[in-house]
């Protein structure tokens, strides 16, 4: 591969967190003969088997890399919308009065929101004044 193509590679490695040899050789499988140093170095049983399964494979590459950027885009933003929410529940939960009308009127509900909240590890912190 031509240096600007190892890189693209790399990163493509790095954002799919795949770092194996398999993932590097349909990667150089994948690659247009442009950006390969010597085209009679490729394995020939790398090669795509058609033109059009080379671009079918372009396409696909291109469009998980789209859409793994949104994903990255939208990670923080997120996240921060989940540990609020995880917050505000579990502040509703401990209220005792909640807790019992759920527990009378949504058991199930109620059951599953528990087991959820531990596991996210989200816990409001009580300040010294009871309040949270």
């Amino acid at each position: 591969m031509k240096p600007i193509r190892q890189i693209e590679a790399a990163e493509h490695m790095v954002a799919g967190g795949t770092f194996t040899v398999p993932f590097a050789k349909a990667l150089l499988a994948v690659t247009r003969p442009e950006m390969l140093e010597e085209q009679a170095a490729v394995d020939k049983k790398l090669q795509a088997t058609s033109i059009a399964a080379r671009s079918m494979l372009e396409e696909q590459n291109e469009f998980l890399l789209r859409d793994l950027k949104s994903v990255e885009e939208s990670y923080g933003t997120d996240v921060l919308t989940l540990t609020v929410a995880c917050g505000y529940l579990d502040r509703l939960l401990t209220n005792p009065k909640i807790e019992r009308y759920m527990a009378r009127n949504h058991a199930d509900i109620l059951q599953a929101l528990q087991k959820l909240l531990p596991d996210n590890g989200i816990r409001v912190a009580v300040s010294e004044s009871g309040h949270r």
